[in-house]
């Protein structure tokens, strides 16, 4: 088994450290040609935002004394089932990590950068990835505030498509919302303040209406749901604000402070701040880990497969 790693994750790399290391598709592109032409074959290189890892031949050993992880033999086998079985992920059971693995594997192949023995290897992986999430719960409930307040939508009103939706704030939480709810055809506007000008960038970027905040105010009792990611520390709606609201209203109040006044939960007024939402992953995150004894022991059949 001459397979070897030599990496970095979130385990024991902060991200200062982990995007200095980071590789996107183009640098990978040139850095396998690289090797290509110096017979450093075969190699595979995994990068994502929690690791940047390199699967090579141990006979080819050319990261020696870089201060990296290093794995070899099964060991190497065994964290690159685990890997793609979402159990070595920062959120167990994420489905990227599958992806981002075959997709690695196939810029390899296609460069002609794998061997017969590589390509066991992985394509297993890539199928016991797959398999483990058809037959265990490992990717199951929402554990990402984006994902949980998609879902919660859904659930409340069944149908979301054409509802009208209000998200205030620009920053990062707010880019992750949109790019859930992108899938659904709905009124999706950003309400904004003082980063009107970013707002408009975001807008634009995500194909969705722009409005004031001040404007926002004239028009609340129009939304369906609403959901507040913003710095501000005062409250922006409050109980007044809903006192004309005589249908279903679903709330998400992420900021801290609190946006959302407590008191505006009524017979048609849902809210869920940021503690309501973490109960909720944390509660889905505990479900996941039940699964991880009953994959590890899979993973460990088809090691003893390969022996």
């Amino acid at each position: 088994m001459n397979l070897e790693i030599y990496g970095i994750n979130y385990k024991f790399c902060d991200i200062k450290v982990r995007e200095k290391h980071y590789i996107d598709a183009r640098e990978r592109y040139l850095l396998l040609d690289k090797y290509k032409y110096s017979g450093f074959i075969p190699s595979v290189i995994v990068s994502t935002c929690n690791r940047t890892e390199y699967y090579f031949d141990k006979r080819n050993n050319i990261y020696e004394n870089i201060g990296f992880e290093n794995l070899s033999g099964i060991d190497a086998i065994r964290h690159l089932f685990r890997l793609t079985s979402g159990i070595e992920s920062q959120i167990i059971g994420e489905p990227e990590i599958l992806s981002q693995v075959k997709q690695a594997y196939y810029n390899s192949a296609e460069l002609g950068m794998t061997n017969g023995f590589f390509n066991k290897i992985f394509l297993n992986a890539i199928k016991l990835g797959k398999y483990v999430r058809s037959q265990t719960g490992i990717s199951e409930g929402n554990i990402s505030f984006a994902s949980i307040i998609f879902n919660k939508s859904r659930e409340f009103f069944k149908d979301i498509s054409n509802k009208n939706i209000f998200i205030l704030g620009t920053g990062e939480m707010t880019k992750k919302i949109l790019k859930y709810f992108s899938s659904v055809r709905t009124n999706m506007q950003i309400v904004s303040g003082k980063n009107y000008d970013k707002a408009i960038l975001l807008a634009s970027e995500c194909k969705v209406l722009i409005n004031k905040f001040s404007e926002f105010k004239n028009i609340i009792n129009t939304a369906d749901i609403i959901i507040t990611a913003t710095s501000s520390p005062h409250i922006l709606i409050s109980e007044i604000d809903l006192i004309y609201v005589k249908r279903p209203l679903l709330i998400f109040d992420l900021s801290v402070p609190r946006n959302v006044d407590e008191g505006i939960k009524n017979g048609y007024v849902y809210l869920y701040n940021i503690d309501d939402l973490k109960k909720i992953s944390e509660n889905n995150l505990n479900e996941r880990i039940k699964y991880i004894p009953v994959i590890k022991e899979i993973i460990e059949n088809e090691i003893n497969k390969l022996l």
